[in-house]
């Protein structure tokens, strides 16, 4: 097993430990050091903001967008329609209906990866399903979609394919929003989906 591997293994175990000591209480779901290094491993835990545009201007009702920043930060700037759950609140009992189910499609993100990857370690040491992560955070959202690139004359007709949809986004989400105003509409506070009954989840590393 590789170095990196077994640092990985590591922080998971000792979140787990933290996990108990916080609650007071033995957790009986959390999954084992090499389920959760295959499903690190696996890439379909990751999705790209292309997709994430996609589900916002489709008005998917499958997905939840969870912004895992500070309530400050999430009132500056946020995607539209989606909800704050600060890192150290998403195991709170408020929450945890949100994350802890298998109905809608949960996708964690922030500024960049390391909190959003954070909250799904959490998340899936507790062997919480169908949870993602955006790729890149707000910081690639603000590159590929608000402020999209013309590709060179050289590039692949689908690089051009892709910069067409990502100018009609641009222009869908309002474009420069990175400048500190809020791109959210109208974004609900927090309430509990209804009903909180499991089926099996079509990804994210089951």
């Amino acid at each position: 097993m590789k170095g990196l591997d077994k640092f990985i293994i590591l922080i998971v175990l000792v979140g787990g430990i933290w996990l108990v000591l916080s609650s007071g209480k033995p957790n009986l779901h959390q999954i084992t050091p090499e389920k959760m290094l295959s499903c690190i491993n696996k890439q379909e835990r990751c999705v790209s903001t292309d997709e994430v545009a996609k589900f916002i201007m489709g008005k998917d009702p499958s997905v939840i967008l969870v912004d895992v920043r500070t309530e400050e930060e999430y009132k500056k700037f946020s995607l539209p329609g989606s909800i704050n759950i600060p890192f150290d609140s998403v195991l709170n009992e408020n929450f945890s209906s949100y994350v802890n189910q298998d109905i809608y499609k949960i996708i964690f993100y922030s500024n960049g990866n390391t909190l959003a990857d954070k909250t799904w370690l959490v998340c899936r040491g507790l062997d919480y399903k169908n949870i993602y992560v955006m790729t890149g955070g707000l910081n690639e959202w603000v590159k590929t979609i608000l402020r999209p690139v013309k590709p060179s004359d050289t590039e692949s007709s689908d690089a051009f394919a892709m910069y067409e949809f990502r100018k009609g986004a641009s222009k869908y989400f309002g474009g420069g929003g990175s400048d500190g105003t809020s791109s959210s509409v109208g974004a609900p506070a927090p309430s509990a989906p209804k009903g909180n009954k499991k089926k099996k989840a079509g990804g994210g590393c089951e």
